[in-house]
């Protein structure tokens, strides 16, 4: 009788044990990050780091000739980028790792090799992610690349667009903000030719930099979203260079990426400000959506000298999730920036990235020309987002769901 009612005992410890494990794959655990509880985060996205040789020249006087040193380039807009929840900036071309340059050394255009202690600077600066799929990531072939993801990783920041294995590309680019998980995409829609080089190693194309010729954003975003982002931002480098208005492409390109569940898109690549807007799509239940975008963000610091060429702005916007769990996008506004290339009696230039907001002091040093031409930048660069305001707001005027643009 003892053994009987032992074995009964048992088995009924076996069905709940049963029952209990059935019950907790049913029930997945919740993360804390995916509870439901009010948050919100200021994102900071600068322009186009284009280092030209008279720039990297600069670096290395300011580091007495030993080391380059970009920090004073920065010091004017350092302490804004920092104070962002998260800041983004995108740096064209190479970053080389000290193996690299020593074989391949520093170069400017048409094939970009910038120092490595830009990244490091960059990172003092309070930049957090660098983007890097561009028309110039191969310019030094796929072992460029891979020297890139190298020293940013060491540089400490995240990087998002250009992997150095498959299992790199595989896994979702998923951060923390403030309790909000965000999810990053990069892309770039041309590659200077590289990609029809022969001698090219096609893992380059195959995992190595995000290329909209062989993208697959819906499976992107369903990884990203796997992975528990809650909001998703994707950085594309598009467009023609020196056009201040999007081509049918980016237009075309934009409206994929909305429909395809991308929240907030940011350009960068024309070398000049394009415009911001709201993308018209429709969420997963059916529901009318607007995702913001903007198409080009502008130079940031760079040796290019034609108006419109030498200045940019810093973007920004607010994502916030409220008492329900519901996660929005709202108060995108923007500083203008200016590269003010002083010319030094020994020869050669200093560089200095300079916010050029209307009323903005004339820095010392700066003759009244380049005053009025700094000033001059920021009034151009208003007209151009002034005009998508004001395209936005005919377009609203024909729906009851888009909502208001404002900037500055």
């Amino acid at each position: 009788m003892n053994r009987i009612i032992c074995a009964l005992c048992c088995a009924v410890l076996v069905l709940l044990s049963a029952f209990t494990a059935a019950a907790d794959r049913g029930t997945p655990e919740i993360l804390p990050e995916q509870q439901t509880r009010e948050a919100s985060a200021i994102i900071r996205v600068a322009g186009d780091f284009v280092i030209h040789q008279p720039v990297f020249e600069s670096a290395l006087r300011a580091g007495g000739g030993k080391v380059y040193e970009f920090s004073a380039m920065l010091e004017e807009v350092a302490e804004y980028l920092s104070e962002a929840d998260f800041t983004v900036t995108n740096i064209d071309g190479v970053l080389g790792t000290p193996g690299f340059v020593k074989k391949h050394g520093i170069a400017g255009y048409p094939s970009f090799s910038t120092p490595a202690n830009l990244a490091y600077d960059l990172k003092e600066c309070g930049v957090d992610l660098l983007t890097l799929a561009n028309n110039h990531a191969l310019d030094f072939w796929f072992d460029g690349l891979k020297s890139t993801v190298t020293t940013v990783k060491e540089a400490g920041l995240y990087s998002v667009g250009g992997y150095r294995t498959q299992e790199e590309r595989n896994t979702p680019c998923t951060v923390d903000i403030n309790g909000i998980r965000f999810g990053f995409l990069n892309y770039t829609d041309g590659l200077n030719q590289m990609d029809k080089r022969p001698a090219l190693d096609k893992d380059a194309l195959k995992y190595g930099v995000c290329f909209t010729d062989y993208w697959d954003v819906p499976s992107d975003v369903r990884r990203l979203k796997d992975a528990g982002a809650e909001i998703i931002v994707c950085f594309m480098h598009w467009g023609i260079e020196y056009r201040t208005e999007p081509c049918k492409s980016q237009l075309a390109n934009a409206q994929l990426l909305a429909d395809a569940g991308v929240d907030v898109i940011i350009g960068g690549h024309p070398h000049v400000v394009e415009r911001a807007e709201y993308i018209h799509t429709k969420d997963s239940s059916g529901r009318d959506k607007q995702v913001l975008c903007l198409f080009s963000l502008g130079n940031f610091l760079s040796d290019q000298r034609a108006a419109g060429r030498d200045c940019g702005m810093i973007f920004e916007f607010t994502v916030t999730r409220d008492e329900n769990g519901a996660i929005s996008v709202s108060a995108p506004v923007y500083r203008t920036t200016y590269v003010w290339r002083k010319v030094l009696n020994a020869g050669g230039y200093a560089y200095k990235v300079l916010f050029s907001d209307w009323g903005a002091a004339r820095p010392d040093g700066m003759s009244q020309h380049e005053y009025g031409r700094m000033l001059q930048s920021a009034l151009d660069t208003d007209a151009v987002m002034s005009a998508g305001v004001a395209r936005h707001a005919e377009q609203a005027a024909k729906t009851d769901d888009a909502p208001e643009l404002r900037l500055r």
